[in-house]
């Protein structure tokens, strides 16, 4: 007996099993492309946008350990004179550097100072050192030998001499900022706006006088200075250049012009003058008032005023001192030697009320 078949059957199972793995492989197939497609899809979305990175932070500049070189501040000299220091022989207060701008001593007609040629004075923490001397210590050394110095204190200046007097006798003054007026006439100033150091001997009084770290501009002022005031070495040789210009006595008023002009001696002078220096509007008969040159006595010279041609009846000869500045006439001679000046009668009628200063 045939059994009958419900789709059980060995054949049908088969089918049905076939069927089956027919079935779940095709889903796996779709299932890989959808999968397949997808992936690709999202690709090509990422590949199509444009993805912006944020900048990155740069990372601060290490700070250098190296120092920065900084320009050192200028040390502070001070230009006080230790006189403590100085009379034990100690000369480091005084560094620095001195320029001698007066020199003079006993010459021709006396005692004059003139502005310094410049020169140096060797100074160093213990010596000093110019003119045939040198101080060490507190002894000063010359041609005849050691001599032991003794100081003294006056008037703010402090005074350096010789214990024992000596064939040649020494002296070294320190003068200390504004302290001394002697020396106003080649400074321009009323008193020293420089340390000095002044150096004599009492070989023809010689006298050199050195300043502190005095400038280039400083020490021409004073030869410019210089060459502008009254020089008797020209007026001796008949050159009144330096005399040229308006002489006014504050006294009274009165005026003595000295001009550029130069007259030579007539025949009939009495004087023995080879010329003088025309004064302005003291022409009597067609003659000139004229300055003559004469004899020099202690930095000063006698000169005259007068008429050379004996043409002139009744004119009476005058005789006039001329004193340079920084030279006192006389103990008596109370004008003002900070200038130069013509003293009108040579001081016998007094040296203030007589004087004439150069106005212009």
């Amino acid at each position: 007996m045939t059994r009958p078949d419900h789709g059980w059957g060995p054949n049908n199972m088969r089918k049905q099993v076939m069927l089956l793995t027919v079935t779940a492989l095709a889903t796996l197939v779709l299932g890989a492309c959808g999968n397949n497609q997808k992936s690709s899809s999202d690709s090509s979305t990422k590949s199509s946008k444009v993805v912006k990175k944020a900048p990155k932070k740069e990372k601060p500049a290490a700070k250098s350990s190296k120092k920065v070189a900084t320009k050192p501040k200028p040390k502070v000299v001070s230009d006080k004179m230790n006189f403590a220091q100085i009379e034990k022989g100690d000369f480091s207060s005084l560094t620095g550097t001195w320029t001698e701008i007066a020199g003079g001593g006993n010459g021709i007609g006396g005692f004059q100072m003139e502005v310094g040629d410049g020169r140096k004075l060797s100074l160093t923490p213990s010596t000093i050192k110019t003119m045939g001397m040198s101080v060490s210590g507190t002894t000063l050394t010359d041609n005849n030998g050691a001599h032991k110095l003794e100081f003294d204190v006056q008037k703010g200046a402090l005074f350096a001499s010789l214990q024992n007097d000596a064939a040649i006798n020494w002296g070294v003054t320190f003068y200390p900022k504004n302290t001394t007026s002697a020396y106003s006439d080649i400074t321009g100033t009323p008193k020293n706006t420089q340390n000095l150091i002044e150096v004599w001997t009492s070989n023809n009084s010689a006298t050199q006088v050195f300043a502190q770290n005095v400038t280039a501009a400083q020490f021409k002022a004073m030869q410019a200075k210089a060459a502008q005031g009254m020089h008797l070495d020209q007026v001796a040789q008949n050159d009144f250049s330096s005399l040229v210009g308006t002489w006014k006595n504050p006294q009274n008023g009165d005026t003595i012009v000295v001009t550029s002009q130069v007259q030579n001696r007539t025949a009939d002078s009495a004087y023995p003058n080879a010329k003088g220096a025309v004064i302005s509007g003291q022409d009597v008969y067609g003659q000139h008032e004229v300055l003559m040159n004469g004899e020099r006595e202690s930095g000063t010279m006698h000169a005259l005023l007068g008429y050379f041609s004996n043409k002139v009846p009744g004119t009476n000869v005058s005789s006039l001192l001329l004193v340079p500045k920084g030279v006192t006439a006389s103990i008596d001679d109370d004008s003002d030697s900070t200038q130069d000046r013509m003293i009108l009668g040579g001081g016998e009628g007094g040296y203030a009320e007589k004087a004439y200063y150069l106005v212009k």
